[in-house]
């Protein structure tokens, strides 16, 4: 059996790093406020209704990173609601766009092992638009980035419309109300866990400090090869459904680190793990892609589509 699609494993004892991204790295998400205002609104719609813990967010021009923790799961759940809605908007709001899918794929998710690493990854998510030399400081890059948020643990409230529901009632009582399929939703980010027993004052102090440290360590190394950051009127010039000039960019099958981990011991076991887990979900996938409905497979792994097999069974 050949997977298709790298193994998910759901795993509700570790973090996850997400990245959604857009088909050929286009800049959908720029000068939008009503698209961001979407994509929020929803983030915090299912972070509620999945009982999701929310790090870090950070909408760049072509990707999206949300760092967090799905203690019931059902990460690949919240993701696909979340980019439904993502792409639903981009359709809605952005004129320029010329339809089709949004994403290049599905998300691609990295675990996040421990502390430190989960750290890292916080920070990391925080100066995306530093480390990719389109700003010096966060606060001039325009997209939604939630550092400010997370680190003084503000609660922000999102409203979401239900379209759908309000559009059929419509069709009957001409009368109704946009109100009654409204909903506001509160966005919040939960502490690092190592900074637990921090007051509010610290906690905001310890992260800012943290942050600048690594903002003037990222600057430096890339002025030491010669780099010069752009004007910040630059990204005020950058215009929907355009391509930037530099980006990441991997294909389907490129082999990503599949977790971050400051310890290597535990970085080592998780690996030995995975690959008992992958040979028991290969054997279990043959058996049920054979017609085998009662075959058990892994916890917290995803049966594969038999569509294929369902048709060659129709046409034979």
């Amino acid at each position: 059996m050949s997977q298709s699609q790298p193994l998910r494993i759901e795993d509700p004892t570790v973090a996850s790093f997400i990245t959604s991204r857009t088909i050929n790295s286009a800049l959908w998400f720029v000068k939008n406020e009503k698209l961001e205002q979407r994509i929020l609104g929803y983030i915090a719609k299912y972070q509620k209704e999945l009982s999701v813990d929310i790090y870090a967010i950070n909408i760049q021009a072509n990707h999206i990173h949300i760092e967090a923790e799905f203690p019931l799961c059902n990460r690949a759940k919240f993701e696909q609601h979340v980019n439904a809605r993502i792409a639903e908007g981009v359709r809605f709001y952005v004129d320029e766009f010329p339809g089709g899918p949004v994403f290049q794929r599905r998300y691609t998710q990295q675990d996040i092992l421990d502390n430190q690493a989960l750290e890292d990854r916080f920070f990391y998510t925080a100066l995306q638009p530093v480390s990719a030399g389109l700003c010096e400081k966060i606060s001039d890059y325009p997209n939604y980035n939630s550092f400010h948020d997370a680190a003084n643990q503000i609660i922000r409230s999102y409203k979401v419309i239900d379209w759908a529901g309000f559009n059929k009632k419509r069709k009957y009582n001409s009368t109704t109300s946009i109100l009654e399929f409204t909903r506001h939703y509160r966005l919040n980010f939960k502490k690092l866990p190592q900074y637990q027993s921090l007051s509010k004052e610290e906690y905001r102090n310890l992260l800012h400090k943290k942050l600048e440290e690594r903002r003037l360590a990222i600057i430096s190394q890339k002025k030491e090869t010669g780099f010069l950051y752009p004007n910040p009127q630059f990204l005020k010039k950058q215009k929907p459904g355009s391509l930037p000039r530099s980006t990441k960019k991997s294909r389907r099958h490129d082999k990503l680190p599949r977790y971050f981990s400051s310890n290597h011991a535990l970085w080592k076991k998780k690996n030995e793990e995975r690959k008992l887990i992958y040979d028991q979900y290969k054997k279990a996938s043959s058996a049920y892609l054979g017609g085998d409905e009662f075959v058990v497979f892994p916890p917290n792994t995803y049966k594969p589509p038999r569509f294929l097999n369902m048709q060659t069974s129709n046409s034979s």
